[in-house]
């Protein structure tokens, strides 16, 4: 395989020759010699043009408050300092506002009692590479035990910061290097004629000579001593050989299929930069470089950065659901670690079983604290791609640790007859992500440190990177109520079995639920309707809006939207873009719908929860291609726009995040969150009263409100503790609230009333006007108890509750969230005010404020 790496400056070409020991100069602790990125062109035996980014590596002048022992200033500013160590490449960062010193390695690692070699090695390390060899067999490697223990890296300085480049692997000549058979006139005049009759002999003991054919063929058990085959490779340097001579040979005789080289060897580069005062950790994903037939899978980034040690105290934050809390040293020993893809799984994987059902990671952060001093991770590029790993001491090491991991190639398995057994053979998708991997980490001391210093930071990035907007929030907390309009359901005629609409909430019945709820003092409703154009809930594709008949048509539509803006809320109508529940209005599966791995149409079942599969009695659906996104949402609007509404709701946008694998234009996920975020951004300009739905963090920039948000994590063995992160994100900017409250599995309304007044949310309920019993045999059974009038007295009773105490923080921000006992909860607004929820049984006096038992008071700020 020929790879040209293009890096930036000064040019370097590399030709491969047949030589014993290394394949290239190392460039060695200070970066001297050729550039690491020569590797690559070993690996493939080629000529490789190769630039190399950056300068030799000059240490800056540190005084002597500045030094920090084994390592040279880098790169500083006003607030951070960058910090590396020549020979093991490990990077620190001191901050100067607090004088700590981040590493990404941990100090006193090789004093482990818990480590082995290997995980010592991986204490090391500043990455760690996944791969497929020739033989599809996964591999791992480790860039210390496989790239700085050989020497083979050098170190660059680059514009506020240092870029270090890794060659991993052996780049020692192997067999391979040598010809399998060559004529017998070639050895005498290309080799042996070159060299004294010692060495002659030598080189002749280990070739056989096929007089028939006047041939030398190799004999490989010849060769199997290391000593014996660096020898022989010497002498064919010594005599001039070439990689040309070695093809020319091969291929004369009968041996031109030998493989160059099996081995795995990798060239990958990693820059550190200091931007303010954060760090950002980039690897350039396309000019990573493998050999040939080696497939790269995965990359696991800087899992040591900020690691606490068995004495430390604080936790790890992980983005599961709202947020996930693990305790430093918590024993949990015998536990699996963390590890959660962001943004959901992807459903382009074939397997039809579902996933455990847990909550979705929905923001790309990461944090520890330890002591008076936290970090946060946050993934700006290839977060898509991207998975959180934590996990505690006492297993594999003495440390507590959480990172990012990258997949850069999709792996799925399909399976194959082997006589009267099924064997798994896995598939790989051919392309690897091209971009960049970039993570911005965030330092934080003394009374910042804490969670909501995490989510001031994050929220910040937002602001100063995304365009997240501060809302005007003032007033009375909104009441988001989603009703079902009409649902496609069976129905028969004198036997004749036919599909015809059921209008579960026409217009004129929204209206009449609104009034309803306005006698009870339950207001301002935002009100998402699902199931109002293109036949239902799950309607055709929306490239054309033809209103449902049966709710009530345009002027209905519009006279409900008139009385949602009279009385202080809005209208929502309900689209779903990336699920196509219908196999029509031009929409073709085999040129329009997304492809597995295996090439397959991306056609989905609704799942079955009691046998955790996908349920094939059910309707299926396809999953959009992302490619046609763009047609899709330009088709909707120009059929929307002329309706003159100013809201819009998004069912799919924000939740859900898919790639195609179709031959001809694979998308990786990372390529289909960045056509989704173009698409919001029309949306957005055409449309700015938005609602979105699940709430993925590329999509808050978008939102004026977010519903089904995250409430409560996925409670892994692993962790400790669920916290409202997402919320202290949000809160004081969007409006938002959790799923309905009346289809949760919770179903005791006071504690669901306790916990959006702990995580300062909004009440959401899906409701119909119509009985729930008409869902029954339809796609929509699960929505079991949805008739408003068996609800609107609860809906009213808690509405009243939680606006009595959110509308005094609406427009505040989350400062604080604490457990103050069991079952007692405090959270802190930025205005003085906080809120105390007791979900215990017993009555409790805090702070001079008595809370009773399963009930809430609204008080000042942390006493």
């Amino acid at each position: 395989m020929k790879r040209s790496i293009i890096l930036a400056a000064a040019t370097v070409i590399i030709a491969a020759s047949a030589v014993a020991g290394p394949w290239l100069i190392p460039g060695g602790a200070k970066g001297k010699g050729e550039s690491a990125a020569s590797a690559s062109a070993a690996a493939a035996g080629t000529a490789v043009e190769v630039k190399t980014k950056g300068t030799p590596f000059r240490p800056l002048t540190a005084g002597s408050a500045n030094r920090v022992e084994g390592m040279e200033l880098a790169a500083q500013n006003e607030t951070l300092a960058l910090y590396i160590n020549p020979e093991t490449t490990e990077v620190a960062i001191r901050d100067k506002r607090s004088g700590k010193l981040w590493s990404t390695n941990p100090g006193e690692r090789d004093a482990d009692r818990l480590a082995s070699p290997y995980e010592k090695g991986a204490l090391s390390s500043q990455f760690a590479l996944t791969y497929l060899d020739t033989k599809k067999i996964e591999g791992t490697m480790l860039n210390f035990n496989d790239s700085i223990e050989k020497k083979q890296f050098q170190i660059l300085s680059i514009d506020r910061g240092l870029r270090v480049e890794y060659t991993l692997g052996d780049m020692s000549k192997g067999i391979e290097a040598l010809p399998k058979r060559i004529s017998k006139e070639r050895m005498e005049s290309a080799v042996l004629s070159k060299l004294e009759e010692s060495e002659q002999r030598y080189i002749t003991r280990r070739y056989e000579l096929l007089k028939e054919e006047a041939v030398y063929e190799r004999m490989d058990k010849a060769l199997s001593s290391v000593l014996v085959l660096n020898k022989v490779l010497a002498a064919f340097q010594k005599a001039g050989y070439t990689e040309e001579d070695l093809q020319r040979d091969n291929a004369e005789n009968g041996a031109s299929g030998e493989a160059a080289s099996a081995k795995p060897r990798f060239f990958v580069p990693i820059e550190y930069i200091l931007d303010g005062g954060e760090l950002l950790a980039t690897i350039p994903a396309d000019e990573i470089a493998e050999s040939e037939k080696v497939q790269l899978l995965s990359l696991d980034m800087l899992m040591y950065f900020g690691a606490a040690g068995e004495s430390d105290e604080g936790y790890l934050f992980v983005p599961d659901g709202s947020g996930s809390l693990i305790r430093l040293n918590n024993g949990k020993i015998k536990e699996d670690p963390y590890f959660q893809p962001l943004y959901g799984f992807d459903q382009t994987n074939s397997a039809r079983r579902q996933p455990p059902i847990i909550q979705t990671a929905r923001l790309p952060v990461f944090g520890i604290k330890s002591g008076d001093q936290a970090l946060i991770g946050m993934i700006e590029q290839g977060d898509a791609l991207a998975s959180i790993r934590a996990d505690v001491s006492g297993k594999k090491n003495s440390y507590n640790y959480v990172y990012s991991s990258f997949k850069l190639r999709t792996v799925d398995s399909v399976l194959m007859p082997s006589g009267r057994n099924m064997s798994s053979m896995p598939i790989v998708s051919p392309d690897r992500y091209q971009g960049d991997i970039t993570v911005r980490y965030g330092f934080m001391a003394g009374g910042e440190a804490d969670l909501s210093g995490m989510a001031d930071q994050y929220r910040q990035v937002l602001i100063d990177r995304y365009g997240l907007q501060k809302r005007s929030l003032d007033g009375a907390m909104p009441l988001y109520i989603d009703l079902i309009g009409s649902i496609p359901k069976k129905k028969s005629f004198l036997g004749v079995p036919y599909e015809d609409l059921e209008a579960m909430t026409t217009f004129a019945e929204a209206e009449r639920i609104v009034d309803k709820l306005h006698e009870r003092n339950a207001a301002p409703i935002q009100m998402r309707y699902l199931g109002w154009f293109n036949g239902g809930v799950n309607h055709s594709i929306p490239v054309k809006v033809a209103l449902d008949r049966k709710l009530g048509g345009k002027s209905g539509m519009q006279n409900l939207d008139l009385r949602m803006k009279k009385q202080g809320g809005g209208l929502y109508p309900d689209v779903a873009f990336q699920h196509v529940f219908h196999n029509s209005g031009g929409f073709q599966p085999s040129k329009d719908a997304a492809r597995l791995v295996t090439r397959e149409v991306a056609e989905r079942n609704p799942y079955d929860l009691a046998r955790m599969r996908q349920d094939a009695a059910k309707s299926s659906y396809y999953l959009l291609s992302p490619a046609k996104l763009p047609e899709y949402v330009k088709q909707f609007l120009d059929s929307y726009e002329p309706l003159g509404m100013a809201g819009l709701s998004l069912r799919d946008l924000g939740d859900a995040l898919n790639s195609d694998f179709w031959v001809k234009n694979v998308l990786d996920r990372q390529a289909a969150k960045q056509t989704v975020v173009e698409e919001l951004t029309k949306l957005a300009g055409t449309i700015p009263d938005l609602l979105v739905a699940g709430g993925n963090g590329y999509s808050l920039p978008y939102a004026r409100h977010v519903v089904d948000v995250p409430m409560e994590d996925s409670g892994f063995n692993l962790t400790d503790e669920s916290v409202p992160f997402y919320q202290m994100v949000l809160h004081g900017f969007v409006d938002y609230a959790g799923s309905p409250v009346n289809l949760a599995d919770d179903s005791n309304p006071r504690r669901q009333l306790l916990k959006h007044l702990e995580y300062g949310a909004s009440l959401h309920f899906l409701f119909s006007y119509q009985s729930s019993s008409k869902l029954k045999f339809t796609e929509f059974d699960r929505w079991f108890s949805v008739q408003y009038a068996d609800w609107l007295e609860i809906a009213a009773d808690m509405y009243e509750q939680l606006d009595g105490a959110l509308s005094q923080v609406r427009s505040a921000r989350i400062t604080g969230h604490e457990q103050l006992r069991d079952d007692v909860y405090r959270t802190v607004y930025d205005n003085g005010k906080s809120i105390i929820v007791n979900y215990g049984k017993q009555a409790v006096t805090l702070d001079g404020i008595s809370v009773g038992a399963e009930n809430f008071a609204v008080g000042g700020g942390k006493q």
